[in-house]
């Protein structure tokens, strides 16, 4: 069988505390389509996103749209082996890596080591 929720939470933490408290949640003014509580800015798996702050309870999310969704491009402080245009750090679904600022036009890339810095 499966564990009671009670047995899983740690002691003094009551349904809807920890990772989903919305910590790392920026408040807006855009008010829920479901139940009208303010939205908050949130990060997951696919990105940012806009979520209920009354989540558990309501699980309204709404996408965000354009340039607001996508993280900004910071330079990774070396030139491209190919092309010797700046090298940006960029996000992918492995993880951020350094690429060519001449994309699409050159594909250059290159893996971050543990450090957040290029791999040599």
């Amino acid at each position: 069988g499966q564990p009671a929720p009670s047995s899983i939470l740690g002691a003094g933490e009551t349904p809807g505390e920890g990772a989903a408290d919305g910590a790392d949640a920026e408040a807006t003014a855009e008010p829920c389509t479901k139940c009208g509580k303010p939205m908050a800015l949130r990060t997951g798996r696919r990105g940012r996103f806009l979520g209920c702050t009354g989540y558990p309870t309501c699980k309204g999310t709404r996408r965000l749209a354009g340039k607001a969704a996508q993280k900004k491009a910071e330079p990774a402080g070396i030139d491209c082996s190919r092309c010797g245009k700046p090298m940006l750090i960029r996000s992918g679904p492995r993880g951020d890596f350094a690429g060519c600022s001449g994309y699409p036009k050159c594909r250059n890339s290159q893996p971050l080591g543990q450090d957040a810095e290029p791999a040599s």
